[in-house]
């Protein structure tokens, strides 16, 4: 169940809810993987976000990870899901990020 009054963000692929929580621990992740946060918003409003990088920020920030979820298969599902849906998706958790909850 998503809490929005807590940051969370749904992300739907498929026939599956993903909830995206962009919690300190999972933000440095997505820092350690991608570079500072900073660039990487500064990239994405200057329209030169890579795919790479919106992919791996929003994996960082899935919760609960289980034994069977795995990163290859997230990112397959968010290439059939398009740049379309998950942008905006991409922009509620680096807005949660940039002005906290």
């Amino acid at each position: 169940m998503i809490n929005m009054s807590r940051g969370e963000v749904a992300l739907v692929l498929g026939t599956t809810t993903y909830t995206l929580i962009p919690s300190y621990a999972n933000l440095v992740a997505a820092e350690q993987s991608v570079g500072p946060l900073f660039a990487v918003i500064d990239a994405a409003s200057d329209g030169r976000l890579s795919l790479q990088s919106l992919v791996t920020v929003l994996w960082c920030c899935v919760e609960p990870k289980s034994a069977t979820l795995f990163q290859d298969v997230f990112c397959e599902a968010c290439m059939k899901a398009g740049l379309a849906q998950l942008t905006p998706v991409f922009r509620a958790v680096m807005q949660q990020a940039l002005g906290g909850v």
